[in-house]
């Protein structure tokens, strides 16, 4: 286990001491991923009390929240090469690992750890009164914590929790190899029309989808989201994760992104692949076809990339952008 994911287990283990007990325990994959079922099921009902929708609404495709990055975060993930992507992407999750114990504490001491993980604001309804604050001249500082405020500390840490269960733990614990996607998506799109982009549409070639976005906002005064994509392979699988995934944006093309982690190297390696107005399974096929660790495309005003960390490894790390046309 590499110097990242020893910081990422002792993290895990130093806020989630019951969950890591528990894992640590478990005697088959299916234990694995009963107790995962389990943990989410259970922030699901807390999130839904929280913010008065049915757990039926947020369940509906493991949908998780964008997160609004600070320009110095944008920049060290939108530049990272090689192993950096791995160590931006982990970084992401310690931060989301720390909020997710944080309930009882203090929205002053929210925004400020948020802060110091890169994080200006997390899910949509902090999202939204981040973005007016700024938009009134607000320090940043004050216009975080208006945010955590806005979306109370409970549902900041539970979205949280929620990226934490769905994406830490199978990255840490498991009983057959793995084969894992791990993707964070970026939108630089802004301007006076809204330029969100939305899910529409996954497929695996081979393995499962476990956590997607939802809706991914446009800057706002140099203030841009991003959100977690994951997949892997199933349980028992012989072959690894193959998967594609599409977002709409208004008034524009379909913006879809391949990745691809093999269970062995005789399968091949770790690639990825993006394209425009193309369906999921198109780009998780033409992922493999094309076998590349970064894939660029163009169409219009639009750019799309995607970097992968590393052809070998059992879980691949990527980080995609979408962005205004260079």
């Amino acid at each position: 286990m590499d110097e990242h994911l020893v910081y990422l287990k002792k993290t895990f283990e130093s806020h989630h001491p019951e969950w890591a007990k528990r894992l640590g325990g478990a005697k088959s994959q299916a234990e694995v991923e009963a107790i995962q079922h389990e943990l989410r099921q259970g922030l699901l009902e807390k999130l839904a009390r929280i913010t008065g929708k049915s757990v039926q609404e947020l369940d509906e495709v493991d949908k998780t929240s964008a997160q609004v990055l600070k320009p110095a975060q944008l920049s060290s993930l939108t530049s990272a090469r090689g192993g950096e992507i791995k160590a931006q992407i982990h970084a992401l999750l310690d931060t989301n690992q720390r909020l997710s114990k944080m309930e009882n504490e203090d929205s002053s001491y929210v925004a400020a750890t948020m802060l110091f993980g890169g994080i200006t604001a997390l899910g949509p309804v902090a999202a939204a009164a981040f973005n007016s604050s700024i938009v009134e001249g607000a320090m940043v500082s004050a216009a975080a914590l208006v945010g955590v405020e806005a979306a109370t500390v409970a549902a900041v840490c539970t979205i949280a929790a929620l990226v934490v269960v769905l994406i830490v733990i199978p990255i840490l614990y498991f009983m057959e190899k793995p084969a894992n996607c791990v993707a964070f998506l970026i939108n630089k799109l802004s301007g006076d029309e809204d330029q969100t982009i939305t899910y529409k549409g996954q497929y695996n070639v081979h393995g499962k989808p476990q956590v997607v976005t939802d809706n991914i906002s446009g800057g706002v005064l140099g203030y841009f989201g991003g959100g977690f994509i994951m997949s892997k392979k199933r349980d028992n699988a012989l072959v690894g994760c193959q998967y594609g995934v599409v977002y709409s944006v208004n008034k524009g093309p379909d913006l879809a992104f391949g990745m691809d982690c093999p269970l062995t190297g005789a399968q091949g390696w770790n690639n990825c692949y993006c394209d425009f107005d193309i369906s999921a399974q198109t780009a998780a096929e033409k992922t493999d076809a094309f076998d590349r660790l970064e894939y660029t495309a163009s169409k219009g005003n639009i750019d799309l990339a995607i970097r992968c960390n590393d052809k070998g490894g059992d879980t691949a790390y990527y980080i995609a952008t979408v962005s205004p046309h260079a």
